[in-house]
């Protein structure tokens, strides 16, 4: 009798490890893989194009130019997340072009170089959100020992660290790497050293912890697999490549990375 009722308290355990171990809803592998989850927001007030630039400033973005295959935009939009809503600002007083760059520095917000179907562009434009104005400043450089015209660019990729934007390669008759500092309160620009690896347009950067990260892109029709972070903190070697964007290793961690290579994406 003592060793059925042992016998018994075994079984009821069993039930109870199983029991707890089983999953207690529904959720697929997918679900538990995947993370984040996507909403649908208001569309774009606009009319639809491509190449066009953003910024963000605070918590409200701005987007502005653009092609659509039969003309070039000059027109200017902010969204409010809060209210999910569109409100058109002033318009963008330069040419109308497309693969110019955005971004944004403080308080204010930034639009440079570009395409206006013609010619390649090398000017600077800052916006105010708080007065709506915009206001023409130094344009890009042409660069150091460079010929004339060499600033004038597009598919280049631009961010903003601290009180500082940069602007970084593109297509200026030939693809570029050159990184250019832009310093609002002098309104004037520095190179900087160049990025490592592949020359690119249609590059994407996004900023992290006062660093840039440089993925993607293009050179001469070959997409490029490279991946940078820019530290702007250290003057003399501010380039760090990290690991390739594609299945370059013998590692099994990138072996999925069959679609990330990619141009004129955004980030």
């Amino acid at each position: 009798m003592k060793h059925l009722k042992q016998l018994s308290i075994v079984a009821l355990s069993l039930v109870l490890i199983i029991s707890a171990c089983t999953p207690s809803d529904t959720t697929s592998t997918t679900e538990t893989t995947l993370k984040g989850n996507w909403i649908k927001k208001s569309d774009f007030d606009g009319n639809g194009r491509q190449g066009a630039v953003s910024f963000v400033i605070g918590d409200t973005a701005y987007i502005g130019t653009g092609y659509d295959g039969d003309r070039r935009y000059s027109d200017f939009w902010r969204y409010d997340a809060t209210t999910d809503s569109w409100r058109q600002r002033a318009a963008f007083p330069g040419v109308s072009r497309n693969s110019g760059v955005g971004y944004a520095v403080g308080t204010k917000g930034y639009i440079a170089t570009g395409f206006d179907g013609t010619r390649r562009l090398q000017d600077n434009w800052e916006y105010d959100p708080a007065t709506n104005v915009w206001m023409r400043k130094a344009d890009l450089p042409d660069g150091l020992n460079n010929p004339v015209g060499t600033g004038a660019r597009y598919g280049a990729v631009a961010f903003g660290i601290g009180t500082k934007g940069y602007v970084l390669g593109g297509f200026n008759g030939s693809h570029q790497k050159d990184l250019w500092e832009y310093n609002p309160a002098a309104d004037a620009w520095n190179q900087l050293v160049s990025m490592g690896g592949s020359k690119r347009q249609g590059a994407v950067a996004f900023v992290y912890n006062n660093k840039a990260y440089v993925a993607s892109g293009v050179n001469n029709g070959t997409p490029v697999n490279d991946f940078w972070v820019f530290d702007p903190t250290n003057a003399t070697a501010p380039w760090t490549q990290k690991r390739n964007i594609s299945n370059t290793s013998t590692e099994t961690y990138d072996d999925a990375y069959t679609s990330i290579i990619r141009s004129n994406g955004v980030s």
